[in-house]
């Protein structure tokens, strides 16, 4: 809480802070209350003032992003690797502000826009001047002009055209009038263009109509010079434009430095607006302001001692902990290892974990890595893919997002290579070295990929045993979640007791588990519902038992998966192979790239898809529900320019 006269500034200190996502107080019913109380002349007069201020900040960004684009076109462009190792400048907040406030920025626009407005008006009148000076190149050699012809008093004249072909035949109907001289100027592969005198007999309108069965066409001519006069001063006036055309075009490639100077303008403004529609949502009184927002536990005592330096205890500020009627509203950021956080695009790509919900990234990033290694599962397409992300994280300057997306991939293509190795295969050849044969080891390989989705679905059913008793959902809880770990554990016992020597006694054991917690499943929702009638809801959760079978049987897409992309590899290379030597390293090179290359995107696909599949649905199907919304704090814009955040320094 501040004064009001204080609300821009504690906006610009909170900015600047980056630390606070903001609520929209407009909304609260006591706010409501207590504005409509104190409403009054001034604080309408107020009110119209800060509603009208954003939209003139968002067309003041159309104007100079509008400048800037015009200014890029006529820069030299920068290539892909130049883009991305250059990286954004940066700025403290402090300096991007002051730049913001110092920039001419009305200059720069009015500029950009006379320079383009005067650029298209003369490139109009140079292809204007341009069909003009090739009309009077072709009849450079008339000397008579064709508005002049209907003034002779002895004679029509009529100057045009008439079609061209190999016989002249248009030509020869003309001259085959009565009564008619004809003088060729010129002729072309399209057209023959012709004087025509006659002996004045009727109308100049009668004489043009007249000629009309020869497919005569008039001349429109709109000089008032002969050609060959006209000819050197539209050529000079051609001249002096393309000069000038190209002059302006000089000072668009050499605007640099005002490109430079938009792109911090555009960031200051998009800064501006965030603060101005922040403002908005702030609660005010007659003179007060008040925001209310939500920030990290351990950011507050920075953000209290950033208050308390700027503002001399001008603002008070009040933290609470989260109550648990606010708990769906708590905004959510994910916190994790940086082994673990490039997968946290999985969890955003199905939703962000309520506040008193576990992050599953740290629980399926392993699943997720050794699944996609599992399904693409060749070492020669992991080293490619490990080595393109590796140069990239190398280039790629300043982009978090992009780089997070080449650690995402570096990750997966090591999965990728150690399970090619596993499996022996590289790019479809067969290593001298392998774990697992393919071709042989199919149950192996099938056992553990039912064996690995069984360990998820475990690790499923657990959090949401903890999550569940963590609210003191006992019985939810228990029934579930650490009964069908149980009743899962039991029935694996019963399978593996009897395969294994002296161990039938594990049979045994199993069917006890089982079956106890079978029926204690239907106990517990006799007891929850207090009556018979929680029989039912047992019943029917035991029935969940065939969605397990479903849930292990899609885990065998990891085997096939795997299966798939190295035998289509083998199959390319056999395809290069059936060429003759010569081809091999010519055609067959190509081929092979281009074949493989087509493998690679597929099979990384298919393991990027399959494997959220199997997250989503076998994985948060057990314990996840999602829902939460993203963190998100006025903080400055990063867009074109990087800008320090001061609670990062």
């Amino acid at each position: 809480v501040t004064s009001k006269a204080l609300l821009p500034e504690l906006l610009t200190v909170l900015q600047e802070d980056g630390q606070v996502h903001l609520n929209n107080l407009k909304v609260l019913d006591d706010w409501q209350d207590l504005e409509a109380n104190e409403r009054g002349t001034s604080k309408r007069e107020d009110e119209a003032e800060a509603v009208n201020l954003l939209p003139q900040l968002q067309k003041r960004q159309e104007k100079v992003q509008k400048a800037l684009t015009l200014y890029q076109q006529h820069l030299p462009k920068k290539g892909l690797v130049a883009s991305l190792t250059e990286g954004l400048p940066e700025l403290t907040f402090q300096e991007l502000e002051a730049q913001g406030r110092q920039f001419n920025e009305q200059l720069a626009v009015n500029r950009a826009s006379q320079l383009n407005k005067r650029l298209k008006d003369l490139e109009k009148e140079a292809q204007t001047l341009q069909a003009d000076l090739a009309l009077l190149t072709q009849w450079q050699k008339l000397d008579v002009l064709p508005q002049g012809g209907q003034d002779h008093q002895v004679v029509n004249v009529a100057i045009g055209t008439v079609p061209a072909d190999s016989i002249d035949r248009y030509y020869k109907a003309l001259a085959a009038l009565p009564d008619l001289v004809l003088k060729r100027v010129f002729s072309n592969p399209q057209e023959v263009g012709v004087v025509v005198f006659s002996q004045k007999l009727s109308s100049q309108v009668d004489f043009l109509d007249s000629l009309a069965p020869a497919s005569f066409q008039a001349l429109e001519y709109p000089f008032e010079r002969l050609p060959q006069e006209q000819l050197p001063l539209t050529s000079e006036r051609l001249k002096t434009v393309q000069e000038t055309i190209q002059a302006i075009r000089q000072e668009l490639t050499q605007s640099q430095e005002t490109v430079d100077q938009l792109k911090v303008q555009l960031d200051y403004l998009a800064n501006h607006s965030l603060r101005e529609a922040a403002s908005q949502n702030a609660g005010l009184t007659e003179h007060l302001a008040a925001v209310e927002g939500w920030t990290e536990t351990r950011a507050t005592a920075h953000l209290q001692e950033t208050l308390k330096q700027a503002f001399k205890g001008l603002v008070v500020m009040k933290v609470t902990d989260a109550k648990d009627e606010e708990l769906d509203q708590v905004p959510i950021k994910l916190r994790n290892h940086p082994l673990v956080a490039p997968f946290e695009s999985v969890t955003r790509m199905y939703a962000l974990p309520k506040y008193n919900e576990v992050d599953p990234t740290p629980f399926l990033a392993p699943f997720y890595w050794t699944f996609f290694g599992m399904m693409v599962a060749d070492l020669g397409y992991g080293l490619l893919v490990m080595l393109a992300t590796a140069i990239g994280l190398w280039l790629i300057k300043g982009r978090e997002s992009l780089r997070t997306t080449c650690k995402f991939y570096f990750s997966l293509g090591l999965s990728t290579a150690i399970w090619g190795a596993i499996y022996g295969s590289a790019f479809g050849f067969n290593l001298p070295f392998k774990l697992i044969d393919t071709n042989t080891d199919v149950t192996t390989i099938l056992l553990i990929s039912v064996g690995l989705g069984f360990l998820q679905i475990m690790t499923g059913l657990f959090l949401n045993t903890y999550q569940k008793a963590k609210r003191r959902d006992f019985h939810e809880a228990y029934a579930n979640g650490l009964a069908w770990i149980f009743i899962l554990l039991g029935l694996v016992a019963m399978i593996l007791g009897p395969m294994i020597p002296g161990a039938a006694w594990l049979g045994t054991v199993g069917q006890i588990l089982a079956a106890v917690n079978a029926i204690g499943i239907v106990l517990s929702s006799v007891i929850k519902a207090k009556s018979l009638g929680g029989l039912g809801s047992g019943l029917y959760n035991l029935y969940g038992i065939s969605g397990y079978i479903g849930d292990f049987v899609s885990y065998t897409r990891l085997m096939a998966l795997g299966l798939s992309g190295g035998s289509i590899g083998a199959a390319f290379n056999t395809i290069v192979a059936f060429l003759p030597v010569w081809a091999r390293f010519s055609i067959g090179l190509l081929l092979f790239v281009l074949l493989h290359g087509l493998n690679i995107f597929l099979s990384m696909l298919s393991g990027y898809v399959h494997g959220a599949r199997l997250m989503f649905v076998e994985f948060f199907g057990k314990f996840y529900e999602g829902g939460g919304q993203p963190f998100q704090p006025l903080a400055p814009v990063n867009q074109n320019v990087q800008t320090k955040v001061k609670s990062e320094e």
